[in-house]
């Protein structure tokens, strides 16, 4: 009921918010532009005196910029939840790096978060420019769920606060030349990112090494890719995962394997991927329909590491090996199966609400890396202040508490249709 009027004392009318993103698409200045989804002033609410009290605001306004965006025809929530995990590479700090060709396209979130990380993050809210990046990922992941009767739907909660943003920290920046500069949230850390062309092996390396994360709770990540698309002026690549590319559900798993937990079916699959280049070392795949994956997402169901050239990115081997395909190549043998991570693939393709709950634990899990979580502080009713510390990285798990303080997992949490399916295993 809160959010049902806006306050007089807001600033901003339709004109002016109407315009907002389709500004920040365009490249204009945006910044200026007073937006009417600022349905209150944070200032009423100082005297409350916890995060608490201001996240249920922050959330909505989010929300409502999410809707404005729709009606746009722009879908930033995609762009939020990839937002969280460029974010969190390293650690969570509300910082990245555009002149990283990785980050190309963020500057879109992050310029549209601006209004309300500068209404929100300051000393007497106890919220960060990161917490609020956080909130807009998990929202982000929590309204682009399918909706309707009988849909099974899990809750994205937001349940620490306490990251500090990067030029709060003795961390160093560097420009495109390499030459030190202040940090910011566009002028980030250089910090190893996940490459396109990863094989098997590499992903499960990256996601280890980098996060801690077991081979279930990196496929579960992958899932991500089913929101949004690629496009060739950011990274290079072009095209959809999925055709229903607005919708979290396991249509991105649905597409790499067949029908069973069965091998043989796996890898008879009826879709019929084949690499091809978009441009100069940019090897990605499409299908029949005209949708694509990358050699990172292919490499969760063939595991193609003997077959892919160093220079180039060429992967010689094909995806399938029926001759009913109009791409078939009798010269080239089929890429082997991935076994380590195909049969997790196959399971999520089976089980959507289980591949919900996983990667709900692992996205929550992510958005507090480089945080230690084994002591919480100051619990409200919502939240607990995260301890310092990077404890992640280091040990190769990641601690995640309960609010009790008595280290509880929070795999295995239920979804709103009470079936707790169980995620991946987490410490």
């Amino acid at each position: 009921l809160l959010f049902l009027t806006k306050p007089a004392n807001v600033k901003g009318d339709e004109s002016s918010s109407a315009g907002y993103l389709r500004k920040l698409t365009e490249g204009t200045d945006a910044t200026n532009s007073t937006s009417s989804i600022a349905l209150v002033d944070s200032r009423d609410l100082v005297n409350r005196g916890k995060p608490d009290s201001f996240i249920p605001y922050v959330r909505k306004e989010i929300e409502a910029l999410i809707s404005l965006s729709n009606e746009q025809g722009i879908a930033i929530a995609p762009k939020f939840v990839r937002m969280g995990f460029h974010d969190c590479v390293g650690i969570c700090d509300g910082c990245i790096d555009l002149t990283h060709p990785q980050n190309a396209g963020l500057d879109i979130p992050i310029r549209a978060l601006e209004p309300i990380v500068k209404k929100y993050a300051y000393e007497e809210t106890g919220l960060s420019r990161a917490d609020i990046w956080a909130i807009a990922a998990l929202t982000g992941a929590d309204v682009s769920q399918e909706k309707g009767k009988g849909k099974f739907h899990v809750d994205f909660d937001f349940s620490w606060t306490g990251r500090i943003d990067c030029e709060h920290t003795e961390t160093v920046c560097y420009d495109r030349h390499g030459q030190e500069q202040s940090c910011s949230a566009t002028r980030g850390p250089h910090r190893r990112m996940a490459k396109a062309t990863y094989t098997t092996k590499e992903v499960l390396h990256y996601f280890s090494e980098e996060f801690g994360f077991d081979a279930w709770q990196a496929v579960a990540l992958m899932g991500a890719h089913t929101l949004g698309r690629a496009h060739k002026k950011d990274s290079g690549y072009e095209g959809r995962w999925v055709e229903q590319n607005s919708d979290l559900g396991n249509y991105y798993y649905r597409g790499l394997v067949g029908g069973t937990e069965n091998i043989e079916s796996m890898i008879d699959s009826k879709r019929y991927w084949t690499g091809t280049f978009v441009k100069e070392n940019r090897h990605q795949w499409v299908d029949q329909k005209g949708l694509m994956m990358l050699d990172v997402d292919i490499a969760l169901v063939r595991d193609f590491g003997d077959y892919i050239h160093p220079g180039t990115g060429e992967v010689t081997c094909q995806f399938h090996s029926h001759s009913e395909s109009t791409k078939y190549d009798e010269k080239k043998v089929q890429c082997p199966f991935a076994k380590e991570t195909g049969p997790i693939v196959a399971k999520y393709k089976q089980d959507e609400e289980k591949w919900l709950v996983d990667f709900k634990d692992v996205f929550e899990l992510l958005l507090v890396h480089g945080y230690d979580t084994s002591n919480p502080k100051d619990c409200g009713d919502l939240t607990c202040v995260l301890g310092k510390g990077n404890v992640a990285s280091k040990s190769g798990k990641s601690k995640v508490a309960s609010k009790s303080g008595k280290g509880k997992s929070k795999g295995g949490s239920k979804g709103k249709s009470g079936k707790g399916k169980g995620g991946p295993q987490s410490t």
